[in-house]
């Protein structure tokens, strides 16, 4: 046995979940990755396009480099965009998040 699968034994049970989560919080978890994955994707997608466009652009048009230069720029200001929209979503659902919290302290 090495040590990944003492480290593994050590943080699950016998039925291969681990030890001291609940179902919320692996919810939790697993929306969390599934956030981050789509932050990535949504910050690295448009300069990547906007990119690859204005390259297509310059070629098929036959245009100066300063095409590429704004495909570039586009895409950076739309990356910027997406992360701003998926801030405010997040702060938006956390402040949700909290409310309902509270709510949930004062019944108790």
């Amino acid at each position: 046995m090495d040590f990944d699968d003492k480290m593994l034994k050590s943080v699950t049970n016998r039925k291969g979940k681990v030890k001291g989560m609940s179902k919320a919080s692996r919810r939790a978890v697993i929306q969390n990755i599934g956030h981050l994955t789509q932050l990535g994707f949504s910050i690295a997608f448009p300069p990547i396009i906007c990119t690859m466009g204005a390259l297509w652009l310059q070629k098929r048009l036959e245009l100066g480099s300063w095409v590429v230069l704004v495909g570039v720029l586009f895409g950076m200001v739309s990356g910027m965009s997406c992360f701003m929209t998926f801030a405010r979503s997040m702060v938006i659902r956390s402040s949700k998040n909290l409310y309902t919290d509270e709510e949930e302290r004062k019944g108790d």
